[in-house]
C-alpha cells in the first residue's frame, strides 16, 4: 500500500532542509526523502536507501539513561528511556536491595496506596464466588480500594480489594502467597522505582536491578541477572522517522546532525490520502513503543577501538568513584588503590602536595577553606576526550581561569578548553590578585599524565555533597 502513495509523491526541487532548522516550525507528519553524499548515511540499515520515501513523524525531547550490565564483560551499552514500561529497586555497594513482601496480608498491614505484582497469583472477580479466578502476571500494579471481610458459618475470610489499571474491581485473599513491592515514596529508597523517579530524585551513577520490564535480548543471558549501572543521562531532541519500505522500524536522528533531506511539494494532497493517514497513525503506536522501550546502546563488536578504550576509562572511573564515596561521606583514610587518572586515564585531577601527600578528587566538586564553592571537571562530556600523544591532550572544563583573591580563595578552577584545542605539558598555572601567604599560595601543574600538583592541600576540601542520596 505505501507502495501506492510512494508513486503518487512530487518531491520539491527546492535546497534540501537541513534536520537542526526543524525546531518548532515543525508543522506534523510529512514525507520526505533523505538528500544523498551524507555520512550519516551509512548509519541506516543496509538495505535502505536514502532515495527512498520516509514518514517525518515527530520531534521530540528525548530523554534517556545510558548503562551497562553489572555482570557482563563486554562493552555493551544499553539505553533506558525516561518513560520506560518497567520498574526498578536500587542496589547497595554490597549488591542488596530491600526485601521485598512475601504474601498479600502484609501487603495489607503496610496500608499502601499502590503496589508491585512481582509473581505471578490468581485474584477473584467476584469476592462471593470461588471460581471467578483471574490471574495477574508480573508487573501488574494494584491499587488498593480496602479490605473485605467474608464470613461463613464456621470460618471468615480476609481479602484484599483492589484494582487495576483499568478499574476492575479484584480481591486477594490474605494468605495468598507471592513476591509483592511497595512503591518508593519520594526521595525514598525503599521500594520500587519508575526511571523518571530515578531521575528526579537521585544522582548517577548508581546500580539497579530491573524487577519489571522488557530488556533486550543481548541483555538477557544468565550472566547479566537484569542489574545495570546506570552512568550518565542523555538528553536530545530527535526527529523520529519511518521509511515507507519498513513501517515497523523506527529511526531517530538527532537534530544537531548535518542531515538534509527533501520534503514532498504536494503534502497538502498527500494529507488526505488514506494511506497516509493510516501509515501515520501505524507510525504512531511505533513511536509510542519506542520512546517506552529500553534498547541496545552499542556493542563492542560495532564499536571502533577509541571508543571501547574509552568505554574502559570510563568503568575504571566509575569503579574507583564507589570507592571514594565511603571516604567522602564519612570522612578518614582514602582508598589506597592506584587510581586511574593518576595514570594518564584523566578523568579527574590528582592532587600532589610537595611533601608527597597525594589526594584524588573524582570528579566532585571542591569548597575552598573559606566555603566558597569551585568546581572540578565532571563526568565524560567535559574532561578528558582524546589522548592525541604522550603530553598532549584534548579535554575540556568547567572553568576559564584559576584565580586567588584577596582572602585567598580558589574562585575559578583551571582554564577552559574546547575539543578542538589542546593542552600541551607540562603548563603551570598561578594564582592572581594579591599577594598570599605561602600557605594560601596554590599552583597546579598538569604534567603529560594530567596529574595536578599543589603547594598546598590545605585549602581544597571535599565537598560532602549534601544533595547525594546514601545508595546504600
Amino acid at each position: 500500500m505505501t507502495e501506492k502513495l510512494a508513486e503518487e509523491v512530487i518531491w520539491n526541487t527546492f535546497e534540501p532542509t537541513m534536520v537542526k532548522n526543524l525546531g518548532d516550525g515543525f508543522k506534523g507528519p510529512c514525507i520526505i526523502k533523505l538528500a544523498s553524499n551524507h555520512n550519516t548515511m551509512k548509519k541506516l540499515p543496509k538495505h535502505l536507501s536514502s532515495s527512498e520515501g520516509m514518514l517525518l513523524h515527530s520531534i521530540v525531547n528525548y530523554t534517556s539513561v545510558l548503562c551497562k550490565s553489572i555482570n557482563s564483560c563486554d562493552e555493551t551499552r544499553f539505553s533506558i528511556p525516561e518513560l520506560y514500561e518497567g520498574f526498578f529497586e536500587f542496589l547497595s555497594e554490597n549488591g542488596e536491595s530491600s526485601p521485598p513482601l512475601h504474601l498479600v496480608s502484609e501487603v495489607a498491614k503496610l496500608e499502601l496506596e499502590k503496589f508491585l505484582i512481582r509473581s505471578k497469583v490468581d485474584a477473584l472477580v467476584d469476592v462471593t464466588d470461588k471460581t471467578s479466578v483471574r490471574s495477574l502476571q508480573k508487573g501488574s500494579v494494584l491499587n488498593v480500594k480496602g479490605r473485605v471481610k467474608i464470613t461463613k458459618r464456621d470460618y471468615s475470610e480476609l481479602y484484599l480489594h483492589c484494582e487495576d489499571k483499568d478499574g476492575f474491581d479484584l480481591y486477594l485473599n490474605y494468605n495468598t502467597k507471592g513476591v509483592f513491592s511497595s512503591f518508593a515514596k519520594p526521595k525514598g529508597i525503599s521500594g520500587v522505582h519508575t526511571m523518571k523517579s530515578v531521575l528526579t530524585q537521585f544522582r548517577l551513577p548508581c546500580t539497579v536491578r530491573i524487577v519489571s520490564g522488557k530488556i533486550p535480548r543481548a541483555a538477557c543471558s544468565e550472566e547479566r541477572l537484569g542489574v545495570f549501572r546506570l552512568l550518565e543521562v542523555r538528553k536530545e531532541r530527535i526527529a523520529l522517522l519511518c521509511p515507507l519500505s519498513a513501517k515497523q522500524l523506527i529511526l531517530p536522528v538527532a537534530l544537531n546532525n548535518k542531515l538534509s533531506f527533501y520534503e514532498a511539494g504536494n503534502m497538502g494532497e498527500l494529507r488526505h490520502h488514506y494511506i497516509f493517514n493510516q501509515l501515520v497513525d501505524s507510525c504512531t503506536s511505533k513511536v509510542e513503543q519506542y520512546m517506552k522501550t529500553m534498547k541496545t546502546f552499542i556493542s563492542s563488536n560495532t564499536t571502533p577501538s577509541r571508543l571501547t578504550s574509552g568505554h574502559k576509562e570510563e568503568n575504571n572511573l566509575f569503579e574507583e568513584i564507589d570507592e571514594i564515596y565511603p571516604y567522602i561521606r564519612q570522612g578518614g583514610t582514602p582508598p589506597k588503590r592506584a587510581l586511574s587518572y593518576a595514570n594518564g586515564i584523566s578523568h579527574a585531577l590528582g592532587i600532589t602536595t610537595l611533601d608527597g601527600r597525594s589526594y584524588s578528587q573524582p570528579a566532585l566538586n571542591l569548597r575552598t577553606r573559606s566555603g566558597s564553592l569551585a568546581t572540578s571537571t565532571v563526568l565524560k562530556q567535559h574532561t578528558v576526550l582524546s589522548q592525541k600523544t604522550e603530553t598532549t591532550f584534548e579535554f575540556q572544563c568547567t572553568s576559564n581561569s584559576l584565580t586567588l583573591g584577596k582572602d585567598g580563595v580558589l574562585q575559578e578552577f583551571i582554564k577552559h578548553y574546547t575539543s578542538k584545542e589542546s593542552l600541551q605539558s607540562p603548563s603551570s598555572y598561578e594564582h592572581s590578585g594579591e599577594e598570599a601567604s605561602d600557605e594560601e599560595k596554590i599552583y597546579f601543574n598538569l604534567d603529560k599524565g594530567n596529574v595536578c600538583h599543589a603547594s598546598s592541600i590545605k585549602d581544597i576540601l571535599p565537598v560532602h555533597n549534601e544533595g547525594m542520596t546514601n545508595r546504600s
